[in-house]
């Protein structure tokens, strides 16, 4: 009945999109109030979707809550259904994660004797070398000092005068190791919806 699709593409590298009921597309006349039940059960299932993946994205990694709101733009659905398109998209950020955000604590910037992070939720890590940096837009990166790319980092970026900025997975990565636990439930979700819909025309 409902249709749960994993895709890639350049602008959002993983995603889901949900799709109404495939039985529509061998339909040529199908009443307005099945379109209207559909288009609103796609709706609800592509923000109930968005929710339950970004709680599964962070029992995977330690992001802030408010670092997924729909919001901030970094998970979001990036379209609605109407009843001429029974479907829509959920499409994740592909930008690498700075390790800033996952910083514990108010350590100062520039202050000596490193730094805990903790990526995986619960589980923190010291990182001697390490040391926050002021960025523009009053943002913070995580930095180390090194002659070169700084050994078994991940992405590293060239900052001034042999700082270089550390990051850490992005929120598209993490999506694509969640996204296939989250479809069935969302397929669940939107065959329920559906009939929840129309229920609600009798």
């Amino acid at each position: 009945m409902a249709k749960i699709t994993i895709f890639n593409t350049a602008g959002s590298r993983y995603g889901i999109s949900i799709s109404g009921i495939e039985a529509f597309d061998a339909i040529d006349d199908v009443a307005q109030h099945h379109l209207v039940s559909a288009q609103r059960a796609v709706n609800k299932a592509l923000d109930w979707t968005r929710t339950r993946s970004a709680e599964a994205i962070r029992s995977q990694v330690a992001f802030p809550a408010s670092y997924l709101n729909p919001a901030e733009g970094r998970l979001i659905v990036k379209a609605y259904a109407s009843t001429a398109s029974l479907s829509g998209r959920i499409g994740a950020r592909v930008d690498p994660t700075s390790l800033a955000r996952f910083v514990k604590g108010n350590p100062k910037p520039g202050a000596p004797g490193g730094v805990t992070v903790e990526i995986k939720p619960g589980r923190a890590v010291v990182m001697p070398k390490a040391f926050l940096v002021r960025l523009a837009n009053a943002n913070m990166g995580l930095a180390v000092r090194s002659k070169g790319p700084p050994a078994g980092a991940y992405l590293p970026k060239a900052f001034s005068n042999g700082l270089w900025l550390l990051y850490g997975p992005s929120i598209s990565q993490v999506f694509d190791g969640t996204r296939a636990e989250v479809a069935p439930a969302a397929a669940e979700f939107l065959e329920q919806e559906y009939n929840r819909q129309m229920d609600l025309k009798q």
